[in-house]
């Protein structure tokens, strides 16, 4: 009988097999809504398809689903060696394969969800229109 070996990643494609979460969506940082301002665009965000604001260790970000076009059929990058400065700064220990929505403190996905937690958090209320 022949050994078992477990299937393991590669040292030199730490990315063979995976199904590329750090490809599908673009987040940046945003202020925390504590200012009207500041709700307003919060609020505005998660109106919107595929949308969402998280917070990750304080730091709120708003959260756009939507996956890379350079992506091919095996969730490879297709332009691998000319890839944007910030694909090559993202850092393989810092695999998104096992995090998913449960590694952020907060996610928001919809306007009433964070109109309830800023309600809840700075008794604010949105304002009706006359």
């Amino acid at each position: 009988m022949g050994k078992k070996t477990k299937k393991r990643k590669s040292k030199a494609d730490p990315c063979l097999g995976c199904d590329a979460p750090c490809c599908r969506y673009i987040m940046i940082e945003i202020d925390e809504p504590e200012e009207p301002e500041d709700r307003d665009a919060a609020r505005w965000y998660v109106t919107h398809k595929s949308v969402s604001v998280r917070v990750l260790d304080g730091t709120w970000y708003v959260h756009f689903s939507t996956p890379c076009l350079k992506l091919d059929g095996d969730n490879r990058c297709k332009v691998y060696e000319v890839r944007p400065k910030i694909c090559r700064k993202h850092p393989v220990d810092a695999c998104e394969r096992s995090e998913r929505e449960e590694c952020y403190d907060m996610v928001f996905s919809s306007l009433e969800q964070l109109d309830k937690y800023l309600y809840e958090e700075y008794d604010w209320k949105p304002r009706k229109r006359k």
